[in-house]
């Protein structure tokens, strides 16, 4: 990036606590000669309601993280800004909607860079940055780790943990292979003694209401916030498992690789590309249930065979897939998108708007940091409300205003709560007791 040190970069993820949240927050630790901001989606969309539709500091590059989110946000930037739009995968027209006029692209894996190709995508424009992992955090479980983590949690040191990781509302077209995946448990409850499902995302309570009342044995992880927690529940875990049939990475398989695990995946994304039949996981047919039940059929038995292959998958990925190796095209995909941008617009290849730029203070990127910060928190929030996940949002708003106790739009997600809404309005006119009255409220709502 020498024609721009210091390149401004703003991304902009679904969530900073999802997936692509995580991508960003990664770009904006290990790509140096950029000053990144990270805002999610909605609390981008609030803050350029207050801003007069634009963002508050100059920006040379705004990175949407995923193709929708271009779509919604590209004329509020398009003008001003060079753009990215991140296309993950193909489900239907309005996954790769942003293709046609985002200034560079970033893909995730070859099946779903050479389909772009394919539909006419310049090749140019389309730069391939593989998901990444952190495979300090992300590692191998050892006997007396993985035993006291199955205790923490409940479940049996001789059970057959198999993993699976999605969020429900992330099965749009039925993507996620959710049919295959209730055979899985079914089957192995009335074939695998041992086998005990750990299912991690949110959104599931009635597939695991349901499948827990037919005698399967699960421990449902709805929502996880820490990394440090979501890395543990791989050490939990024997076997992992992706049914999904559209996939960019995923994700959860490129981690559970990291931690040791043997894995049966579906042809998606990054798998066929990682997975080498038999060596270090096994590849399995989209829609056919049998070939995953005989696959963990194997592995329950096989222990050492597991063990093996899952050191195998686990050195795959720190030799291809730490973070420092995979963001290596990050400064391409910007330097991309800034040529594209200045041709355009019809400017100089060494514009740069530093009008506003002079008179920003570290004082006020600290303040619009913060502010951005106690929003995210909020869109966390709601987002796991329409999930359906009432009681970890009840958990995260109690955190919250315990530590902003004057906060009334997080109080205000406690009106369904109907024995703390007396509470409330206590808290609302005794604010010198606040931190007291919440922490009552908080009693009251365990």
């Amino acid at each position: 990036m020498d024609s721009y040190p210091n390149l401004r970069v703003l991304l902009v993820p679904d969530s900073i606590h999802w997936v692509t949240g995580t991508i960003a927050t990664e770009i904006s630790n290990k790509v140096p000669g950029i000053e990144a901001y990270i805002c999610s989606e909605p609390v981008l969309h609030e803050l350029l309601s207050h801003c007069n539709g634009q963002f508050p500091l100059p920006l040379d590059v705004v990175h949407f993280l995923t193709p929708h989110i271009a779509t919604a946000l590209f004329p509020a930037f398009s003008e001003t800004t060079a753009c990215v739009a991140t296309i993950h995968h193909f489900e239907n027209l309005w996954s790769i909607e942003p293709a046609p006029y985002a200034d560079s692209i970033m893909t995730v894996c070859s099946q779903w860079h050479d389909f772009l190709i394919e539909k006419g995508i310049a090749q140019d424009r389309l730069v391939m940055v593989r998901n990444g992992v952190n495979t300090e955090l992300f590692h191998s479980a050892g006997e007396e780790e993985r035993k006291d983590l199955r205790r923490r949690y409940g479940i049996p040191d001789d059970a057959f943990v198999i993993g699976f990781s999605a969020k429900r509302s992330s099965d749009s077209c039925n993507r996620k292979g959710i049919n295959i995946l209730e055979k899985l448990i079914d089957e192995s409850n009335a074939n695998f003694p041992s086998a005990w499902w750990v299912i991690r995302g949110p959104g599931w309570q009635s597939l695991v209401q349901q499948k827990r009342q037919n005698g399967a044995r699960i421990t449902h992880l709805p929502f996880l916030l820490e990394k440090n927690d979501v890395a543990e529940s791989y050490r939990l875990m024997d076997a992992y498992v992706v049914t999904a049939r559209i996939e960019g990475g995923p994700v959860p398989l490129i981690e559970a690789m990291s931690s040791g695990l043997c894995c049966v995946t579906t042809e998606v994304g990054l798998a066929p590309e990682l997975i080498q039949n038999g060596i270090n996981g096994f590849l399995a047919s989209f829609d056919d249930a049998a070939i995953f039940l005989k696959k963990l059929a194997f592995l329950e038995k096989n222990q050492e065979v597991r063990q093996r292959i899952g050191m195998a998958a686990r050195q795959t990925i720190v030799d291809n897939l730490k973070w420092e190796q995979t963001l290596r095209s990050i400064p391409e995909l910007y330097q991309t998108a800034i040529s594209a941008f200045t041709k355009r617009k019809l400017l100089s290849p060494k514009f740069r708007d530093d009008s506003r730029y002079k008179t920003i203070t570290e004082c006020s990127k600290r303040r619009l940091r913060n502010w951005i910060a106690d929003r995210e928190l909020l869109a966390l929030i709601h987002l796991l409300q329409a999930e359906g996940e009432s009681e970890i949002t009840r958990r995260l708003a109690n955190s919250a205003i315990l530590n902003k106790p004057f906060n009334w739009e997080i109080l205000s997600l406690y009106s369904s709560h109907s024995s703390i809404s007396s509470l409330i309005e206590i808290a609302k006119r005794t604010k010198i007791t606040m931190k007291r009255v919440i922490s009552k409220a908080i009693t009251v709502t365990k």
